[in-house]
């Protein structure tokens, strides 16, 4: 529908997508049913990774937001490589 505004949250975490797989996935299935989509990125050649939650309800978002940055030890960015440190690999990644 028209009008409906798309939001995102972006969480920057030092952890793998494989250690932040298992959290993700229950985070996934606690959310869907409010539309929201979960989702993990690696970001080669830094040394952090990105986690996003996408939807519609920005006030859930939000509610989101300290559960993931505790979960994935991760803090809250509003665009993508703001935290960014060039030449060490993220946590985990080889």
């Amino acid at each position: 529908r028209l009008g409906e505004e798309i939001s995102r949250v972006i969480v920057s975490t030092p952890m793998s997508e494989s250690a932040v797989a298992p959290y993700l996935e229950k985070l996934q299935a606690e959310v869907e049913e409010k539309g929201v989509k979960v989702g993990s990125y690696p970001r080669w050649g830094k040394n952090r990774n990105t986690v996003t939650l996408v939807g519609k309800d920005k006030a859930f978002l939000e509610s989101l937001v300290a559960d993931v940055e505790k979960n994935v030890e991760g803090r809250r960015v509003f665009k993508e490589g703001e935290d960014d440190v060039e030449g060490a690999p993220a946590q985990g990644s080889q």
